[in-house]
Parts: structure tokens; C-alpha cells; sequence
């Protein structure tokens, strides 16, 4: 018997589908095998994600699972560096509760497996925040999953070994699509906009600093461009409701504003008291250590191979000279796909309005991984935070975001009612020109097999009118882009989507690592290394503190001595003091020549710390031989040592000093002097056994990462006060 399709079902995309539950089912079970068919090895513990998202994000996220676990909120790392502050900018998101989910889960299984879980998570975000765009801006569901696996494979899926980046970008559609409800005028009532800010503002914090800075100049200006087309076709009427949605507007991005300089404000102030006494020529003594003076920055050599390199970099693989250049960069562009639907798609103007800011931010974006070349670097040097990044080539990844919403409003006004001639003439002139560039730059012939492929898939998309055919086009063009990104590898080994294979049996290694925090031994790793040492984790498997480690925002005086000898003890007892000369900056030529002599002062007798000179005694400590470390329990926040000694003495800790830090001997406050300059210290008065504790209290700190749970917080009790008061309204109006 032959099934009856009623309206409703005649008019959806997927005829053979008996409900629009089952379209979603099918768009999702598609899109999760097309996403998951790179990652399936991570997921099963094969391989996991390498470069900064291992080497810097996943071991702070496990050093914090483990310390949480072991029963503190860690606001200090006592493992590596001799101390260092941890809610710093880059990893302030582990407070928050995307990542606190995968954190707690860490708990029951592999951190490794868990961290690979909450990539996946982040990168599905984003596709659901793409997907949920395209569909309010009009787009069918097939369009809109077009768009969304694009956002996928050309923004997300490079990006991997930067976690920072992913989440930055999986972000900027939600961010797109609030302020897009706002001048809608969907989002009135501003406790709600408040709510969606302070939302959004503790899952950025897991972002990149300068990439969420972006994002928030072009959801600013993408919203901007929109009130102004608005208010020149509205009446009288509707602007009077305009100016309230600008004010709406203005209150979600103050809300951002305010809330997430408050949580990189910590990390900021850290920095600056480290930094605070150079003049700003400090040149970094090892790599990747922040520097003060502005470091080279890395873009293309043209904007010819910037295009080359937002389409495909194996465009010039065998070009040495243009192949060099991108293959320093990081992206891997946006695909045939994207650009031939951009390019052969005809520009409409009744919807070219819509088209034209992602075409300006496309050419600027260009223009941006060009900037040592073109001169904009002369501007964006002069811009705060803006000028903090000097991975120019970065712009690629805008590029594909700016295609990626391109060729969804050009697909979604794609008309099926044009000829023949009209749809060869579009490709051609397409594929014409393509043509002379791969002959003149010798590229590889696998490109043109791509190309013919996509140019056949879309030249059908034109002509066919039947709209179950154009949705397997459409999805089989997603196909095709998706198989050419796993292809990147073969042709390009440095592309490697940052996925190591697990030779080394490190899936089990940190299955079997020691998880409690707490440091029970007077000793501390030492290295010969001038610069960073990354791939000795023995802090992490075995808990065992280390003079190196990877992070670069520690002070700077730290990384002259940190091959010193006397950083092996944690903590020892002085053998005399030395007063401190007080050497100011005017001085000396240069930070660096400041720091040296800093550091030469700290190195000259480190056993005879530098104290100041209201604090200096001149003791002699002859009891320092005799008198020893009795006992020592350091934990992320707290440390705790027992000294026996016959006489007054000087405890020196080996922990960085920052301010937060607080002293106790025998359970009353005692005073904290600093030692050797970056080192703290506590004087015993008088011989016998006596214990010391040196407790991390950074109250602004804390102030500052809970502020967005307290505006939450009051968003609820405004929620639940307006239902009161609705329930109440409605009982009068039902008595009456």
C-alpha cells in the first residue's frame, strides 16, 4: 500500500522523513559521523591533542582536577617555578563551569579521555551556535547544517592543538546570535540580557584574551550595522522601540565588558607587579617568556599568498617560495567548497546588504595576515590588547568564518529557476581563472580533482530543481570538503590537525599518576636547561616540584636564578643576611641590564638572603647548621613547616612572592619580609620547635571570579521575584 504524504510532510526538505523529529535526528546523525570520523581516535584513547593544548592547557586542567580533587580551590601552583599565581588569564575558565563538568569527571575516568571529551564539547558548541545563527537568519535546516559543519572543518577542526582558540571561536556565533534576538527585540526584559551576558562571559573566560577581544569588536560593529539599517526604515513608532533595544544592546555588551575584565583583572595585576619596575625594553632571557618590547610578528609575505592560503594551502605545494610561507601558519583555509560557492553565486542586491559587512570583514581579515607587508601593523601597534598578538596570519581563520556566513545567505538566496547556459556561464567563470593559477603556480594535480569535483556538485545544485536531490548535493558538497581536510595530512605532514598517536603508552601513565597535590619533601627538581623544558612532566605524574615548567607569565627575575642550586630545598634556614642596595631601574641602560643585576645580587650568596633594610639584623645565624627542617606539608594554597632550632633564626621559603601571601608562627600572625628579593621569609625569635604556615589569601582574586556567579545570582532572585509577583497578578485577576 502506498503511503499517503500529507501537506506538511510534502513541504519539508526530507520527503522520505515522516516528521520534522526525525529530519533533526537525521541532520544530527549526520553531522556527528562527518565531525567524529577525525577525532575517533582521540575519543578512544589512540592519540590525544598535542601543541598548547597539551603542553599548557590540559596539564593545568589536570593539576587542577587533581588539587580540587585532593580538597582545594588551587589559586597557586607550587609544582613548577617556584611558585607561581594560578588564575592568570589563560587559566581562569577552569573555574567555571563547562570546564568544572569535565574536571569532576576526571575524577571517575582518564583526565586525558576527559579533556578530549571537553575538546569535542567546545567544538559542538560552536557548531550548535552556527547552526542555531544560520536557522534564525532565515536558512533551511540544510543550508544552516552546510554552514555549521563549514564553521566546523575550516574554523574549529585546525585549531585543535590551540583549546584556547576553540574556545574563542565556538563562542562567536552564540554572541552573533544574542545580539541578533536583541535588535529583533526578542530579548526585552534586561535581567535576561544580564543572565545571557554573565553566561557567556564565564565560557569566553576559557578563551584567548585577544581573539574574545575581537569577537566582541565585531558582534559590536555586526550589531551596529543592523540598528542603523533598522532605523533608517522605521517609523516614527518603531524607533521609539529601537532606542530601547540600542539601550538593551548597550547593556549586554557593558555587562561582557565589565564581568570579564573583572576575571583577567587578577591576572593582569600579577603581571604588572612582576613587571611593574622596568621601563619597557625588557627583552625575554628565554622563549616565550613575555618580553616588553614588541615581538616579531609572523604574517604572509602578500596578500596573494594570504588568498592562496584561506583557499588551500596545497594550492602552491610545489612552489617553494609561496609554500614556505604558509606552511608557517596555522590555518588550513577555507576550501574549495566555501569559495566556489561565494564566487559562483550571483550577488542579489536585495540581499546584498546583509552580504556586505562579511565582505569587508573577509578583505580586512586578508589584510590583517598581510600586516607587516601592508603596513597595518602601524595602526594595530598603537591599539591596546589588540597589538598583544603577533600571529598575524591569525586573520585566516576570520576569513573562513566571514565565507562560512557568505555562502549560507548566498545558498539560502539561491534560486533553483535559472537555465542551463546561466549556470555553466557561473562555473566557468570560476574555474577559468583557477585554471591559470594552478598552472602558474605547478599545483599539485589532486586540486583539480577536488575543484572538477566540487564544480560538478554545485553546477547540479544550480540546475536541479527537485529539493530532496539539491539537500544530497548540498550534503554531498559537506562530503567532499570534509574529505579534502582529511586529505590535508597526507600532502602536508606538518598539518597534522595537532593529533599525536599514543606510541608511548601515556594514556596509561596518567591513568597511574599520583593524584594527591600535596608536597611532603624538602626538594625540588632541578634543570641545566636555558629555556623551557616541555616534555618533563614529572610534576604531574609523580607530584614532584620543578624549577622549570611551562608558563610564561612568571616573574621575570625568577628566570635568571631558576638553575640555581639552592632552589633543591623548598625551604632552608639562613646562614646570615645581606641588605638589600635598592638598585632602581634610572640606574641602567636597559630592563635587562636592571634584571641581571637583580639576579647577580640573589646568586652572589642565595644562602645569605637579601632582606631589606628595615628588616635587616645583621645576626650572624651561627645556629643555622645545627637548627633543621623538621616537617614540611605544602599544598596548592598553603604551606605548613616545622622548624627545631637552639636559637633565633631566619626561615627562608623558596616561593615566589605576590601579594595574598600571609605568615604564621605557632597559629598567630607573624610578619612576612621578603628574601632574596622574589623569595618570602619568616624570623623565628627564639630557639625551640616551632611551626610556620604560609596561607595564599587573595580576597580580590577571589572577589573578582565569583563576581559573575553573584550577577547570576541576582538574575534568579529577579526571575523568581517577577514569578511571585505574575502568580499574584494572576490571582487577583482570577478573584475578580
Amino acid at each position: 500500500m502506498e503511503m499517503k504524504i500529507s501537506k506538511y510532510q510534502s513541504s519539508c526538505n526530507w520527503k522520505s522523513c515522516n516528521s520534522s523529529g526525525y529530519k533533526n535526528i537525521a541532520i544530527a546523525i549526520f553531522f556527528l559521523l562527518l565531525h567524529f570520523s577525525f577525532f575517533y581516535e582521540n575519543l578512544f584513547g589512540k592519540s590525544y591533542t598535542g601543541w598548547d593544548t597539551h603542553d599548557w592547557s590540559f596539564v593545568n586542567f589536570t593539576y587542577f582536577s587533581d588539587a580540587l580533587r585532593s580538597g582545594s580551590v588551587p589559586l597557586w601552583t607550587h609544582f613548577i617555578q617556584s611558585g607561581n599565581f594560578f588564575p592568570s588569564f589563560n587559566n581562569v575558565g577552569l573555574y567555571t563551569p563547562f570546564q568544572l563538568i569535565f574536571i569532576v569527571l576526571a575524577w571517575v575516568i582518564n583526565p586525558l579521555q576527559s579533556y578530549e571529551f571537553m575538546i569535542q564539547a567546545a567544538m559542538l558548541v560552536g557548531v550548535l551556535g552556527a547552526y542555531s545563527l544560520f536557522r534564525a537568519q532565515g536558512a533551511g535546516r540544510m543550508v544552516a547544517l552546510f554552514g555549521a559543519a563549514a564553521f566546523d572543518l575550516t574554523v574549529q577542526l585546525p585549531i585543535t592543538g590551540q583549546m584556547v582558540f576553540v574556545f574563542s571561536f565556538s563562542s562567536l556565533p552564540w554572541l552573533l546570535l544574542v545580539c541578533l534576538n536583541i535588535i529583533r527585540g526578542n530579548s526585552r526584559r534586561p535581567y535576561v540580557v544580564v543572565c545571557q551576558a554573565a553566561f557567556f562571559v564565564l565560557y569566553i573566560a576559557s578563551g584567548y584574551l585577544w581573539l574574545n577581544v575581537v569577537n566582541l569588536i565585531i558582534a559590536f560593529l555586526f550589531s551596529g550595522g543592523m540598528y542603523l539599517s533598522r532605523m533608517r526604515a522605521a517609523s516614527i513608532e518603531q524607533r521609539m522601540v529601537l532606542r530601547r533595544v540600542a539601550l538593551t544592546l548597550g547593556l549586554f555588551f557593558l555587562v561582557i565588558g565589565v564581568l570579564y575584565a573583572g576575571l583577567i583583572l587578577p591576572g593582569i595585576i600579577n603581571l604588572s607587579s612582576y613587571y611593574g619596575k622596568f621601563y619597557g625594553d625588557f627583552v625575554s632571557p628565554d622563549p616565550r617568556l613575555r618580553s616588553l618590547l614588541p615581538a616579531e610578528n609572523f604574517s604572509y609575505n602578500s596578500i596573494f599568498h594570504a588568498v592562496a592560503a584561506a583557499i588551500d594551502p596545497r594550492i602552491a605545494a610545489n612552489d617553494p617560495i609561496w609554500s614556505a610561507d604558509m606552511r608557517a601558519a596555522w590555518p588550513y583555509g577555507a576550501g574549495w567548497v566555501l569559495w566556489i560557492v561565494v564566487l559562483a553565486t550571483p550577488w542579489k542586491k536585495k540581499v546584498f546588504s546583509s552580504q556586505s559587512f562579511w565582505l569587508i570583514l573577509l578583505f580586512v581579515a586578508l589584510l590583517y595576515s598581510t600586516g607587516n607587508r601592508y603596513g597595518i601593523n602601524k595602526i594595530i601597534e598603537h591599539i591596546p590588547v589588540l597589538k598583544a598578538n603577533r600571529w598575524w596570519f591569525a586573520g585566516g581563520y576570520y576569513c573562513s568564518i566571514a565565507l562560512c556566513m557568505l555562502a549560507v545567505l548566498k545558498l539560502n538566496a539561491l534560486s533553483s529557476s535559472i537555465t542551463l547556459r546561466q549556470a555553466t556561464s557561473r562555473i566557468c567563470l570560476v574555474l577559468v581563472p583557477v585554471a591559470f593559477i594552478f598552472i602558474a603556480l605547478d599545483t599539485p594535480i589532486e586540486q583539480y580533482h577536488v575543484v572538477a569535483e566540487i564544480a560538478l556538485l554545485f553546477w547540479l545544485l544550480n540546475v536541479v530543481s527537485d529539493r530532496l536531490l539539491r539537500n544530497v548535493l548540498l550534503m554531498s558538497l559537506v562530503c567532499v570538503s570534509a574529505f579534502s581536510f582529511h586529505e590535508i595530512p597526507k600532502s602536508m605532514p606538518n598539518y597534522k590537525y595537532s593529533k599525536i598517536p599514543d606510541l608511548s603508552g601515556y594514556f596509561e601513565k596518567m591513568g597511574r599518576r599520583k593524584v594527591n597535590v600535596e608536597i611532603t619533601e624538602n626538594f625540588r627538581k632541578l634543570s641545566t636547561a636555558h629555556d623551557y623544558v616541555f616534555d618533563d612532566e614529572d610534576w604531574l605524574l609523580n607530584k614532584v616540584p620543578f624549577a622549570h615548567g611551562y608558563n610564561h607569565l612568571s616573574n621575570p627575575i625568577y628566570w635568571y636564578v631558576k638553575n640555581d642550586a639552592f632552589l633543591a630545598r623548598i625551604a632552608f634556614l639562613a646562614q646570615g643576611e645581606r641588605v638589600d642596595k635598592i638598585l632602581s631601574r634610572r640606574d641602567f641602560s636597559s630592563d635587562n641590564a636592571y634584571a641581571e643585576a637583580l639576579a647577580r645580587q640573589i646568586s652572589d650568596s642565595p644562602l645569605h638572603p637579601i632582606v631589606g633594610p628595615e628588616n635587616y639584623q645583621g645576626a650572624a645565624y651561627a645556629d643555622a647548621v645545627s637548627g633543621r627542617i623538621d616537617r614540611i606539608s605544602i599544598f596548592p594554597n598553603s604551606a605548613k613547616i616545622t622548624v627545631v632550632t637552639s636559637s633565633p633564626a631566619l626561615l627562608v621559603f623558596n616561593n615566589v612572592s605576590y601579594a595574598g601571601w600571609r605568615a604564621y608562627l605557632d597559629g598567630k600572625p607573624a610578619e612576612l619580609i621578603s628574601a632574596n628579593l622574589i623569595f618570602q621569609g619568616v624570623r623565628i625569635p627564639e630557639g625551640g620547635t616551632h611551626t610556620v604556615e604560609f596561607v595564599f589569601r587573595p580576597y580580590f582574586t577571589i572577589f573578582m571570579l565569583a563576581s559573575p556567579y553573584f550577577v547570576l545570582f541576582l538574575c534568579a532572585l529577579f526571575f523568581l521575584r517577577r514569578r511571585v509577583l505574575d502568580v499574584r497578578l494572576s490571582r487577583v485577576g482570577v478573584g475578580a
